[in-house]
């Protein structure tokens, strides 16, 4: 297999938008907007959550709506290059004394997509199910308990809950884009699943679990 490779000094692209609330602490939501192909699961589907939400909440600021925390809506592009973008937000906002934002609270979410298997030909074959999926998470008892009880209200089947406190410790942290706030002391929340066809020119508009969105 010989694999020819061409590599480039460019610039990242990080994507910001806040609501301000009547305080400096800071609720993030999170994902990335690369990807190596179509990539309408990785991360279209992540990416759309994050505009969905601060689209939801710009329209009740504009109503004159007040929240006691600012919001914070964030997408990077380094996924697939080291997370580098990842890394410098960490240490502006998260790790520096100096921040704007005292973030309190880190939800990030990719991977929204309908669960396939492979077919007789070596095709991807889909279940018209959810992808299995899991939440890693480091939360206080009672925000746990409250994230149990929404995943059972939104009935969000095929859902594993994943402690990740003892991660924060890691040097690896955890295996999706918070894993630079969950590292940096800030309470996360992280929606991810693992489709096959991930990294694959198949992936296609028609994989992302639309109802689950």
């Amino acid at each position: 297999l010989e694999l020819v490779v061409d590599r480039e000094r460019v610039s990242s692209r990080t994507v910001l938008g806040v609501i301000p609330g009547r305080t400096q602490e800071t609720v993030m939501v999170l994902s990335h907007h690369d990807s190596v192909g179509p990539g309408a699961v990785e991360d279209a589907s992540g990416s759309a959550e994050v505009i969905a939400l601060a689209e939801h909440y710009g329209r009740l600021a504009a109503q004159g709506a007040v929240r006691e925390k600012t919001l914070l809506f964030v997408t990077f592009d380094s996924h697939f290059t080291g997370y580098q973008a990842h890394q410098e937000f960490a240490r502006r906002f998260a790790l520096d004394p100096g921040s704007p934002y005292d973030l309190v609270l880190n939800a990030t979410i990719e991977h929204v997509g309908l669960r396939a298997v492979r077919g007789p030909d070596g095709s991807f074959v889909g279940t018209g199910e959810t992808e299995p999926r899991g939440i890693f998470e480091n939360l206080n008892p009672q925000l746990k308990w409250e994230l149990a009880r929404a995943v059972r209200r939104h009935g969000l089947g095929a859902t594993s809950l994943l402690n990740a406190s003892l991660l924060e410790y890691s040097r690896s942290g955890i295996p999706t884009d918070a894993s630079f706030m969950l590292l940096s002391g800030v309470p996360t929340v992280s929606l991810v699943s693992g489709p096959l066809y991930l990294y694959d020119d198949a992936d296609t508009p028609e994989w992302v679990d639309v109802d689950q969105l």
